[in-house]
């Protein structure tokens, strides 16, 4: 019984260990919040690449992974929209944006590689023949919110009826931001501590992905008019804020598991152990998936000792 009774401690020493660990790495996710670096952008396919902007302010540190959370998301899209509906001249065909979980994902991988240039896994972008990409990087508190707002920073420097940028200036980041056609976005952050193009080695990293793609060469970033929404697509007929949305509500996409639909964001707020944009995949299976591997050996091994 001594045997057996070590045996069992030393077993569920082992659980506890891997408990506690997959609590660490739960906890190692972590929301972002806000400020601003450098800024690059860049659209794939057939589309026009920006040169990389080199805009620097200042902040502090930190080294951990992080993906998004709903409230992350819900700032990227008001803020994206707000810069949308505010653009001067105004726009007669901008689009509401909203979210794409395969766009974030993508931009999410690509985040945590570190490097800083523009780039995507290997993946097929469908149904986008090409996809845009803005780079935000600071060496204090990263956020969405502060990456987003530097981007539409640079409307100041931008010539709508020419089509030019200010001598010295970047402007691509804003052009993608204000593309009336870019109507989906998906983003990813994290937290490096490699490849880093300050002096600083921590930095930290937002990436968003654009579907489809703007900054084609030789076209203005949406058709100027005198009346916001003028000429809106017969699928998003709906004027609201300036920007063209479809009829009902966000379409009529509908939420499952008690997720709450967010009408200001177009998206669903899953509640606790759900996601996905329709709160149909569960978190909690990729939880127990991690914890039942141990928990199972445990009890085969001791089914077998006692058998000895």
């Amino acid at each position: 019984m001594t045997d057996l009774t070590q045996y069992l401690k030393r077993t569920f020493n082992i659980i506890i260990y891997m408990v506690t660990l997959h609590s660490m790495v739960r906890s190692d996710i972590q929301p972002y919040p806000d400020d601003v670096e450098i800024s690059s952008n860049s659209a794939f396919g057939e589309v026009k690449v920006e040169k990389v902007s080199r805009t620097r302010h200042k902040r502090g540190a930190g080294d951990i992974r992080s993906t998004l959370v709903f409230d992350q998301k819900a700032t990227i899209i008001l803020a994206h929209n707000q810069a949308r509906s505010s653009v001067s001249p105004k726009a007669a065909d901008m689009l509401f944006m909203t979210w794409d979980d395969d766009l974030a994902s993508m931009a999410q991988e690509w985040a945590e590689k570190c490097t800083w240039e523009h780039g995507n896994p290997e993946r097929n972008p469908k149904p986008y023949s090409s996809i845009g990409q803005n780079l935000w990087a600071g060496t204090g508190s990263p956020s969405v919110n502060g990456a987003v707002n530097s981007w539409d920073n640079e409307r100041r420097y931008y010539t709508f009826d020419t089509r030019a940028c200010q001598s010295g200036k970047v402007c691509g980041h804003y052009t993608q931001v204000a593309w009336a056609d870019s109507h989906k976005v998906g983003c990813g952050a994290a937290r490096c501590t490699k490849n880093s193009p300050f002096s600083a080695s921590t930095w930290n990293y937002v990436v968003c992905n654009y579907g489809p793609a703007g900054n084609y060469v030789g076209r203005h970033p949406y058709t100027k008019s005198s009346t916001s929404c003028s000429a809106c697509p017969s699928d998003k007929p709906v004027c609201e804020n300036n920007l063209c949305k479809p009829s009902g509500v966000c379409g009529g996409q509908t939420c499952f598991n008690n997720g709450k639909y967010v009408t200001s964001v177009c998206m669903c707020n899953c509640t606790t152990g759900w996601t996905g944009v329709t709160c149909q995949q569960s978190l909690s299976n990729h939880i127990t998936a991690s914890l039942l591997i141990p928990i199972v050996t445990f009890v085969l091994t001791v089914h077998g000792f006692g058998r000895m």
